[in-house]
């Protein structure tokens, strides 16, 4: 890719995505909080769900009495789809066997799909706190929705590869418990879906300004960058086809070592994504970005920079 061809392709985009994520419960979620003759339930029902949303009961709304809840978020963009999920079932407030705290059968159906075959990695992670005692909760991943559990509670988080296709691909998420008094459970389950390893960005170099720079590849093999800076900062993102690393401001603490050769040049506005299309006639390919950040009053500094490479 030329100095010329970079700077043509150079562009601000909107954050569109050819992959998409739609969200469904295969069966009612109900949410149910018991503390002695008092029981108090929210059911979410089954079929298509909103992108986030929660179930939840509780007995009383001041006490430390049992309470039940689940709640979902869903994301989408150029660079990742995902899900996350926090369950809690508290029963600690109650007396022994006065309490009981549940989320059934907490089960989401995700489908993915993509317009054209997408190679991902499907990520997995999850926390877990239960007081001593307690049951632990049904946290599972059945990525294919075929019977098979890539991920349980008892397992370490993981990963597996996958292509994203017209075809949906669907996976079966579980979050679900059933606790009685004394006893807390507290779950937290994360579901990444990222771009397959046609481009990738290595750190290379630390920054000496607080503003921060991330340079991820998207779903077609791109590269989005974001800077986040102070109110009264500005950014320029500085993107090179080599490497000479450049003093900044030999007077810092750090050091302000700008890496990549100056080829081309972006302003890069505090919280916006700037793309840059990498067409496959130019791969393979090896280039350096980073970010220079001018404050008030007058003073330059670096954010991380990173090592592209694009194959």
């Amino acid at each position: 890719m030329s100095t010329k061809h970079l700077t043509a392709c150079f562009g601000l985009v909107a954050a569109a995505t050819a992959q998409s994520l739609s969200l469904s419960a295969p069966a009612d979620i109900t949410a149910a909080a018991t503390y002695y003759s008092s029981t108090q339930t929210q059911t979410q029902a089954s079929g298509p769900l909103p992108p986030s949303g929660s179930v939840f009961a509780r007995t009383s709304p001041s006490a430390p009495t049992p309470s039940a809840r689940l709640a979902w978020q869903t994301f989408a963009d150029a660079t990742e789809l995902g899900f996350a999920g926090s369950l809690q079932c508290l029963a600690d407030g109650a007396g022994p066997g006065f309490g009981a705290a549940s989320v059934l059968p907490g089960q989401f159906l995700l489908e993915l799909v993509a317009a054209t075959p997408t190679p991902v990695t499907i990520v997995m992670q999850k926390t877990l706190q239960l007081t001593a005692g307690a049951p632990a909760p049904v946290l599972r991943v059945d990525v294919d929705d075929d019977g098979y559990f890539e991920c349980t509670e008892f397992s370490p988080d993981g990963s597996t590869p996958r292509t994203l296709s017209p075809t949906p691909l669907r996976i079966r998420v579980v979050l679900s418990a059933d606790v009685l008094a004394p006893a807390a459970v507290l779950a937290d389950l994360q579901l990444r879906v990222l771009p397959d390893d046609r481009t990738t960005a290595t750190f290379a170099v630390g920054g000496c300004d607080l503003a921060t720079c991330t340079a991820v590849p998207t779903f077609a093999g791109d590269l989005a960058v974001t800077v986040s800076t102070a109110p009264q900062q500005l950014a320029i993102a500085v993107f090179g086809l080599g490497w000479q690393p450049v003093v900044l401001d030999p007077g810092t603490a750090m050091p302000c070592l700008l890496l990549p050769t100056i080829d081309h040049v972006q302003l890069a506005p505090s919280g916006t994504t700037l793309v840059l299309p990498i067409p496959p006639n130019a791969r393979p390919l090896t280039f350096w970005t980073q970010a220079v950040v001018l404050s008030t009053p007058f003073r330059l500094g670096t954010t991380a920079g990173y090592t592209v490479s694009a194959w």
